[in-house]
């Protein structure tokens, strides 16, 4: 994540030029990696909603598609929202480490 009010200021800048959208510091989202059933006890939480194991990872990305977070330790049937009040992320933007910005996030957010 950019720390330095100019980094902050160029990623914003960067998305308000793509989408027209003020104080932008990222975009997160979800996305389920295929894994094979890890079986034993407790294997089944990694059976998502789509009918097969994963493991739900969440990441989070500058306009220029570069990555600056990502948490891939949660099973395939972990809600986004979960992972996301769970992550140092939340923890950052709501302690406004990034001054007034957003982070832009579909429903499941």
């Amino acid at each position: 994540m950019p720390n330095e009010a100019d980094e902050i200021i160029r990623v914003q800048n960067g998305f308000y030029r793509i989408c027209r959208f003020p104080r932008v510091i990222g975009c997160v989202d979800g996305t389920r990696i295929k894994i094979q059933s890890p079986g034993a006890q407790g294997g089944e939480v990694f059976h998502n909603r789509k009918s097969y194991f994963s493991i739900n990872t969440q990441i989070a990305a500058e306009p220029d598609l570069r990555i600056f977070d990502i948490d891939a330790r949660w099973p395939g049937s972990t809600h986004d929202s979960t992972i996301f009040n769970a992550s140092h992320l939340r923890t950052r933007i709501e302690g406004r480490q990034f001054q007034n910005a957003v982070l832009l996030g579909d429903s499941g957010y």
